[in-house]
């Protein structure tokens, strides 16, 4: 990228206000993460502009980012309630570390780890006929407290991993069954 590439690319004038614009577009990418379900087909552009925001900073004297993120994996067990918790814990975790990154290579980093981290928690539901029969609305996330209480409430009742639960999904309250469908969908938007 050539240096007036970077100031199109940063909508600037000045090398001097390189840093206000690059702190600002990479402000906006992270909120993207923070606040919106991670699919590939988003992540996947949001991903090509980090990188796209860090050459251009880089281009005008922007320092190189640090060491990227180690990665943590993550086994899930056949006890659903203890991967749904585990799955919300990493999942905050990283949502954390993309929150205090500070710059394009990190947010990346952390992107790619949340896009494997919902590719293996999906994997739960491989095998399993459709949990989809009836229409499933895909907007905000189910409250993750209210999930917990009732897969705790589930578990008491002996359902406590995924084919349990599916082959209970007409007795499940309607928030768990529609956040299980919800969850069962992702893995159509996981991939490329």
């Amino acid at each position: 990228m050539t240096h007036q590439e970077a100031l199109v690319y940063l909508s600037i004038d000045s090398v001097d206000d390189a840093e206000e614009a690059y702190e600002n577009q990479l402000f906006e990418l992270k909120q993207h993460f923070l606040t919106k379900p991670i699919l590939w087909k988003t992540a996947e552009g949001k991903m090509k502009r980090l990188a796209q925001l860090q050459a251009a900073y880089q281009t005008l004297g922007g320092t190189s980012p640090s060491l990227p993120i180690s990665v943590e994996s993550v086994t899930f067990s056949n006890d659903f309630q203890e991967s749904f918790s585990m799955y919300h814990l990493r999942r905050n975790q990283l949502k954390q570390i993309n929150a205090s990154a500070e710059n394009a290579v990190a947010v990346s980093d952390c992107v790619k780890q949340l896009l494997e981290l919902e590719r293996s928690f999906v994997q739960l539901f491989e095998g399993l006929d459709d949990w989809t029969e009836s229409a499933v609305v895909l907007g905000a996330e189910p409250d993750v407290m209210l999930m917990q209480q009732q897969l705790k409430e589930q578990f008491a009742l002996g359902r406590n991993t995924l084919p349990l639960l599916y082959s209970s999904k007409n007795n499940l309250p309607n928030e768990l069954l529609l956040a299980l469908k919800r969850l069962s969908l992702l893995k159509n938007y996981l991939y490329p």
